[in-house]
Parts: structure tokens; C-alpha cells; sequence
């Protein structure tokens, strides 16, 4: 019967992909962070390590993330250098359940590479059994002093501007979808910083904003519009907000870390979670890193 249901799922979905997309559904995010642009580079590094492990070896819904590649990069996609990530993220139990109820499990395997060359990264997703018809591309950008007023800080062309949209996010909103996270009570005690009520960033020091320009074109017949708005919110917008409210949350475990320090536990990581996704003993415990 799961065969069945597999067949049937991936010719439907042959059949659908065959539609031509005029436009991608963009976005542009604005979000004020109370760290610096330096601080947070470290706390984003920290906060993705720590989101890997704990999804691969923490969650109870069958979720993982296989990390393929983590080195240096010289001269690509327009970069002169930084650091190069793939990652393979198996993210089919995170689908709505109309959703799973018809997308083959091949084309719930999505590949992520980013390019970070701080404070300029750009991160393109892809689902191999879909083809064209599906791709997602995320350009991040990243200033001090900044509350999400910059009007055009990617230098969209006119057309790429007015079919842009501008979400702002305020992470103290209590009307947000994550809006359980104690900011009111959080403090940063190494740093001296918190709480986070609404409208912080306005009397707060320190304060940056995170720019998060995100494209995502779904070539499905039938399906495009709502795919899309789905793909928008569910794998972006819910992930970089609980992800950001974490990496506040977690401030006082990360900002006395150097960077060195990060890119050390980034490869203890990678090493547990191979082993851990090949089915092995991993040698080494990163439970202690990550309380």
C-alpha cells in the first residue's frame, strides 16, 4: 500500500511540474537583533551547530540533517572568499498533512549550500527529484546601528522591487507564532543585556538588523501559489524566527566563545552526526556542549 501510494504520488507529481513560473514569490525579512554584527556571526555559527544536532539527535519526528561539506571558499558566486556548507535536510514529517499526503518521499529531501562571506551570505535550496520546479534562494545581509529601515539594502532593479514584499519581525511580538519564548524574562547576564519587551530595539543598545531577501519559485501545476505561501512560512519564515529567538535565548553560552572556538565545535558536530545518521557509536559526546 505505501508502494502504491509512492507511485501514484511521484506521477502525479511528473505531471504537475511541468508549469512555467512568470515570477518567484519574494520576500524580503527585517529583523532587529540586540547583539552586534560581530557578535552575532558567532552566535549565528553557534546557533546553526546546535540546531543540526539537536534535530538529528534530539527530535522524536524522524527529522535529520546530514552535514556533507564544511570548508573554506575562494572566488565563488561572486564572493572573493568565506566559508562553504552543503547540508542534506530530510524534512518530511515537517510538511502539513495535505501535504504529506501527496508528496513522494524522494521529494522531501532538500540540499542546501550556503556561501558566507560575512556579512554577505547568499544560500540556495534544492530538491533534486523536482527539478526546475522547484528552487529557493536566500541573500542575508547584515548592519549595525540599523532597526529595519534600510529601503533597498540588497540594490533591487525597479521590477525586483515592486514585486518584493517586506515582512518586519520584531522577535518580543508577543503575536508571533513562537510567542511562548520568555523574552520578557530572558537576561544575558555575561553581557549585561535583556529583557526584550515589544518595540526593544528602540531604547535597547546594542542593535543590529538581520536582511533576509528569499525567493522561492514552486513550478507546480495546481499547486504554485499555495506552495509557495507554504514553503515562504513553514521552511523560513517559522524556522529564522525560532532560530533567531534561540540564538538570543542561548546568548550567554555563545558570547564569550572566539570564533575558532565555533568553527571547532561546527566539526565535532559534523563528525557525531555522521556517525550517528550511519547508524555507528559516535566516539565523541557533544551533549555536554549543548545542555
Amino acid at each position: 500500500q505505501r508502494r502504491v501510494h509512492g507511485t501514484l504520488s511521484e506521477c502525479l507529481f511528473f505531471f504537475a511540474r511541468s508549469v512555467p513560473a512568470p515570477m518567484p514569490l519574494t520576500i524580503e525579512y527585517r529583523m532587529p537583533l540586540p547583539c552586534t554584527v560581530q557578535e552575532y556571526l558567532r552566535g549565528q555559527l553557534y546557533g546553526v551547530a546546535r540546531h543540526s544536532y539537536d534535530t538529528s539527535v534530539r527530535s522524536t519526528h524522524g527529522e535529520r540533517v546530514d552535514i556533507l561539506v564544511n570548508e573554506p571558499f575562494v572566488d565563488q558566486q561572486g564572493f572573493d572568499k568565506g566559508q562553504y556548507t552543503k547540508k542534506v535536510m530530510h524534512i518530511g514529517r515537517k510538511l502539513p498533512r495535505w501535504a504529506q499526503a501527496i508528496v513522494p518521499s524522494k521529494a522531501t529531501q532538500c540540499i542546501e549550500e550556503s556561501w558566507n562571506a560575512f556579512p554577505h551570505c547568499r544560500t540556495q535550496y534544492r530538491i533534486d527529484f523536482l527539478g526546475s520546479a522547484f528552487w529557493m534562494t536566500c541573500d542575508s545581509m547584515y548592519y549595525d546601528n540599523d532597526v529595519g529601515t534600510k529601503e533597498n539594502a540588497f540594490e533591487l532593479k525597479k521590477d525586483e522591487l515592486a514585486a518584493r514584499s517586506v515582512d518586519f519581525i520584531d522577535l518580543a511580538d508577543k503575536s508571533e507564532k513562537e510567542a511562548d519564548f520568555p523574552l520578557k524574562d530572558w537576561r544575558a547576564r555575561k553581557v549585561g543585556r535583556g529583557p526584550l519587551l515589544p518595540g526593544w530595539f528602540a531604547e535597547q543598545p546594542p542593535v543590529m538588523c538581520c536582511y533576509k531577501l528569499v525567493r522561492v519559485h514552486v513550478g507546480l501545476r495546481g499547486f504554485q501559489g499555495k506552495m509557495e505561501k507554504m514553503v515562504q512560512k513553514l521552511a523560513f519564515r517559522d524556522i529564522i524566527l525560532e532560530g533567531h529567538q534561540n540564538m538570543v535565548l542561548w546568548m550567554d553560552d555563545w558570547i564569550s566563545m572566539a570564533l575558532e572556538e565555533i568553527r571547532a565545535l561546527e566539526q565535532r558536530v559534523q563528525v557525531r552526526l555522521k556517525a550517528i545518521n550511519a547508524g555507528e557509536k559516535p566516539a565523541d559526546d557533544c551533549d555536554e556542549l549543548f545542555p
